[in-house]
């Protein structure tokens, strides 16, 4: 984008020409929200929030549980909850051409093969909600195989029913070990040294973290968010 490209001239100008061009006081972190490509096919921001370093970001983690039929909700279940089955290798979840590269190929025009995957979904929101950061979807997996691939795909469902892919994550089951100096709250952090690789018991549920990795998405009012778990069968499962 030309604001992207002038901002680094600038840079270009002041530390390597020695221009007093007043580089120094830019924001060492812009975010650009829900940027689009204008008439000229240039991308550019909604609006820009300005941050003097990415830790100083204000997020407030949320946690949000898996329930009954297919429920995403803030309130904890009660007791051990159940089981969510779904077939393991099988259709995964595409796009409108079957993948997802960066921002492209938002939208679905085709339903999620049968028995492929389960899905959960929050009511209609009350506001205006934008989500910062990465996520961590944290779960309890059995298997029949000594190994899986997972693949969690978060999309925003619109009030008219179309549905758009905001981020997604992958974990090998066996690679799950977590790094717990480096894992927080939002984001897992696997160690993936081969020692601590382990195969799963069959048919034991075991838990594990997979990272959504970071995106920053505005849900508007009455949308909703689902999460998707599959596995990454298809070209949309790349990464």
């Amino acid at each position: 984008a030309p604001q992207i490209t002038d901002e680094l001239v600038a840079f270009f100008d002041h530390f390597v020409k020695g221009q007093a061009n007043g580089f120094d006081s830019t924001p060492h972190v812009q975010l650009w929200h829900e940027t689009i490509a204008n008439s000229a096919g240039n991308d550019v921001p909604s609006w820009v929030s300005s941050f003097d370093s990415y830790s100083s970001i204000p997020v407030r983690p949320l946690s949000l549980y898996f329930g009954a039929n297919g429920h995403l909700s803030l309130a904890a279940p009660r007791g051990s909850g159940q089981s969510y089955p779904y077939a393991s290798p099988g259709p995964d979840l595409g796009t409108e051409d079957g993948i997802v590269f960066g921002q492209h190929n938002l939208l679905w025009n085709a339903q999620e093969p049968p028995g492929a995957s389960v899905a959960f979904t929050t009511p209609p929101l009350t506001r205006d909600t934008e989500f910062f950061g990465s996520g961590s979807a944290n779960i309890w997996l059995s298997s029949t195989a000594p190994d899986t691939d997972l693949q969690i795909t978060l999309t925003e469902v619109r009030p008219d029913g179309q549905e758009v892919y905001v981020a997604r994550g992958w974990l090998r089951a066996s690679h799950r070990a977590l790094d717990p100096a480096r894992s927080t709250a939002l984001a897992p952090y696997q160690t993936d040294q081969q020692a601590d690789a382990r195969p799963l018991a069959p048919s034991v549920p075991t838990y594990m973290r997979v990272q959504l990795w970071p995106f920053d998405y505005v849900f508007r009012k009455g949308s909703s968010l689902r999460l998707w778990i599959d596995a990454p069968t298809g070209l949309s499962g790349g990464g």
